[in-house]
Order: structure tokens, then C-alpha cells, then sequence
């Protein structure tokens, strides 16, 4: 897997005894449906769950512990979370918890009304969806991609301030596509596109700033990132105050604004 490649390629710097990783990954192979309407209650294949069970056992080799997983609330996202913590857990694989989060769904967070969102993939292909919203461009029942993005970098970040241990946010490829896109500015095509189990790494360093891993390449999305938070700063504080009202053992707060390359004086 490709994926795999990476992280051998940035081991030193993702998984050191005091780094702290996030890894944004799609889910593995699922059941491949034409009806639109049957797509989420698809579970992975066979070779979805031995693909899952063979980054977990890489995963292993790499980190002594790994924090509790998050991942869109879809079916094979879970499962997909599930099998990859197969090889750290000591509880069968059904038993393992999982953080769902509705915010790595296609209902979370570039999404306004799921129903418009649906008719949008009726509509266009997914390389047409990507590039109109990569483009600026605004669908029915969808957000601008970077109020998108904000939001669920809000949630990355936001996670990081508790993180003990590396972790595994699992979702989907045209999430991620759009995440990774607005934050790199990177228009993701055929050729670059996320195929199963494939993704990204995040890693807050010392010093406060943001990297991204991606293929062979390095981000610093530090600046971006504060750019994201800064201008639609109530539209995800007003997202986490409303996450919060549905879970009060959950602190509220501000969202986190990273250190910038140019610090006042």
C-alpha cells in the first residue's frame, strides 16, 4: 500500500516518542453498489478487512500505543477503525471503541443539507463535485470548502490539545480529497486521488506549527490553517457550541489559532 510507503518514508519525524500523529485516511475496500441510496450500508469486502488488518500490523511495528480511533459514523469507516486497532487491542474486534464523529461524514462537515447533498452526486461525478467547490463555487446543501475545511480542522486541532498518542481519523475520499486539497492547495485528480486506505499524516511540532504528509511531499499549513480559523472563527466555534450542547462532559472552547511565521513584537 501506498500509504504504508509514506509513513516509512516520514517514520522518524511522525513517530518519535514524543510526537504526537494524526493520520486522515479513507475507509478500505467496500461492497460496490450502482443504487445510490443502498451506498452507505456497503461493509468492507474480505480484502477491505485483511488491507485494514495489515496497516494495523504496520501501525504496530511503528508506535508502542495508539490513541482511541475517530471516524465517520458510516458502516465501513468503523469497521474500517476496528480493524486497523485489531493489532494494539486486547478485546476482540467487535469490543474495540471507536470515537464516532459525524464531522468526518459526508453529513458533517462541508455539508448544509444531506438531501441537496445526495441530488449533487446524482448530478455530477465526483472529479466535477471536486473542482467546483475547489473552485469556490457553492452547491445546494453544501458549504464554501474552506468554511468546510475550517470546521474540520477545528475538530483536528482541537483534538491535538488531548492527544497522549498517535491516532486514526477514518473517512471518506471526497472529504478528504477536499480537505487536503483546500488546505495544500493542490487540485486532486484521477492520478493523485485517495484510493482505499489512503491519506494523510498531521503532526503539531514543538514549536506549534502544522505539517502535512502527504505522498513524498511535506506541507506546512501552518499560515493556511490560521487563515481557515481566523475567518470563520464564529462559524466553527458556533459548530463546537452546538457538538458541545450534545455532549456536556465536553469543555467548550475557542478555536485554536497556531503560531504564525511572522509573530508581532
Amino acid at each position: 500500500m501506498q500509504f504504508i510507503g509514506m509513513l516509512k518514508h516520514f517514520s522518524p519525524l511522525l513517530f518519535g516518542p514524543k510526537d504526537t500523529t494524526i493520520l486522515l485516511l479513507r475507509h478500505a475496500e467496500k461492497v460496490v453498489v450502482n443504487d445510490l441510496s443502498l451506498d452507505m450500508s456497503q461493509p468492507l469486502t474480505e480484502n477491505g478487512v485483511n488491507k485494514a488488518r495489515e496497516l494495523g500490523r504496520f501501525l504496530k511495528t511503528v508506535c508502542k500505543e495508539v490513541a482511541r480511533p475517530k471516524s465517520s459514523h458510516v458502516g465501513r469507516c468503523v469497521q474500517t477503525a476496528k480493524m486497523l486497532m485489531s493489532s494494539f487491542a486486547s478485546v476482540s474486534e467487535v469490543e474495540i471503541e471507536v470515537d464516532s464523529s459525524k464531522i468526518l461524514s459526508y453529513e458533517g462537515a462541508y455539508t448544509t443539507n444531506n438531501h441537496e447533498q445526495v441530488e449533487n452526486f446524482r448530478k455530477y461525478s465526483i472529479d466535477d463535485m471536486f473542482t467546483r467547490l475547489f473552485s469556490g463555487e457553492i452547491l445546494p446543501g453544501m458549504r464554501h470548502a474552506a468554511e468546510g475545511t475550517a470546521i474540520l480542522l477545528y475538530e483536528l486541532l482541537h483534538d491535538f490539545e488531548t492527544l497522549h498518542a498517535p491516532t486514526c481519523y477514518i473517512t471518506h475520499d471526497f472529504m478528504l480529497a477536499l480537505f487536503v486539497g483546500t488546505l495544500t492547495g493542490t487540485k486532486v485528480v484521477t492520478e493523485n486521488w485517495f484510493n482505499y486506505l489512503e491519506g494523510v499524516a498531521f503532526k503539531k511540532t514543538p514549536d506549534n506549527r502544522l505539517m502535512l504528509y502527504w505522498g513524498t511531499s511535506c506541507f506546512d499549513v501552518t499560515e493556511k490553517s490560521n487563515s481557515l480559523m481566523q475567518t470563520f472563527s464564529l462559524t466553527s466555534s458556533s459548530y463546537i457550541t452546538r457538538r458541545v450542547a450534545n455532549n456536556p462532559n465536553e469543555e467548550a472552547d475557542h478555536p485554536t489559532t497556531l503560531a504564525s511565521t511572522h509573530p508581532s513584537t
